[in-house]
C-alpha cells in the first residue's frame, strides 16, 4: 500500500477459521520521497531495503489471535537503512522467516 505520503508493506498470512495471523512488514513515512532510491537495483536494496521500501522506515510484525494480536515494533529500525534494518528484524523479531509459524 502505498500513497505520497505514507507507505506500507506487508507480507505472511491470515488464517480466519482457526483465527490467526501472522503478519511482518514495514512502515514507510513521507514514502514519495522516502523511496526514490529503492528503484535502483542494487543500490536500492543496500539503503533502501528494497523497492517499495525507503530509506527511513518502521519494522513491525503481528503475530497471534485476529481478536487479541501481539504486535512487535522496534524503533531502532526507523534509523537504520535497508539492509540493517533486514538483519535487525531478523535478529528482534520483526522480519517474517519463511514458512514460520504455519502449522
Amino acid at each position: 500500500m502505498s500513497g505520497p505520503e505514507i507507505g506500507m508493506t506487508f507480507d505472511g498470512f491470515i488464517d480466519f477459521p482457526r483465527d490467526r495471523l501472522d503478519l511482518a512488514g514495514s512502515y514507510v513515512p513521507a514514502y514519495a520521497l522516502n523511496s526514490l532510491l529503492s528503484n535502483i537495483p542494487v543500490l536500492g536494496f543496500v539503503i533502501a531495503g528494497g523497492q517499495h521500501e525507503g530509506i527511513f522506515a518502521l519494522s513491525y510484525r503481528l503475530t497471534g489471535s485476529l481478536s487479541s494480536p501481539v504486535v512487535n515494533v522496534n524503533p531502532l529500525s526507523a534509523i537504520a537503512p535497508g539492509m540493517i534494518r533486514k538483519i535487525m528484524g531478523v535478529l528482534d523479531g520483526t522480519t517474517r522467516l519463511p514458512d514460520s509459524g504455519r502449522q
